[in-house]
Order: C-alpha cells, then sequence, then structure tokens
C-alpha cells in the first residue's frame, strides 16, 4: 500500500487587480517550508466562488487558476483565457501539500 502524508497546508488570498485578457497575474507565492517540486498541491475555495467576479460561470469565461509547487514554497497564479480583461473579485484558497 502506498500511504500519502501532509507536508503543509495554509491559505492563499489571490490578487484583484485587473488581468488583461490573454494575460496572466503575478504569481501568489506562499512559503511552505519543506515542500518539493515533485509534491502534490490541491486547493479549494474557502467558500462560494460563483458569485465572485472573474470566478463567475459566464458564457464569456471565467479566470483559471494554476497551482504548482517550487521548492519550499506553493504558487498559484490566475489567468484571464477570455476576449477581455476582468477585475477579479477577492477570494481566498484553502491548500495543502501532500506527497
Amino acid at each position: 500500500a502506498t500511504l500519502t502524508a501532509n507536508i503543509a497546508a495554509g491559505t492563499a488570498s489571490l490578487g484583484t487587480s485587473a488581468i488583461s485578457s490573454a494575460t496572466c497575474a503575478t504569481t501568489v507565492t506562499v512559503a511552505a517550508t519543506g515542500v518539493l517540486t515533485t509534491d502534490v498541491v490541491t486547493a479549494s475555495f474557502n467558500g462560494d466562488p460563483t458569485a465572485v467576479t472573474g470566478y463567475v460561470p459566464l458564457t464569456s469565461g471565467m479566470l483559471t487558476i494554476i497551482v504548482y509547487p517550487t521548492s519550499g514554497n506553493v504558487n498559484f497564479k490566475v489567468c484571464n483565457n477570455t476576449t477581455s480583461s476582468i477585475t477579479p473579485g477577492a477570494i481566498t484558497l484553502n491548500w495543502k501539500v501532500t506527497r
């Protein structure tokens, strides 16, 4: 049997500055002691995001969050794959790293 271990956990507040079409906001990096680039980062919203600007499911699109580890950190990059600029509302992610 394979067991997983929790390495780190926390929260990350995402930015609220405008994100132009086909670009990404500055990466939000959170220090996470012991995290390796081979670890798995899982993240979820700390509440229902569907009423928050940028995360509302619309036919014109919504923002995408890319989650990845780097040595000693977890990273969250919000990207806009729509044809218009989006200024996202405030939102927080809960995250956990497992190995």
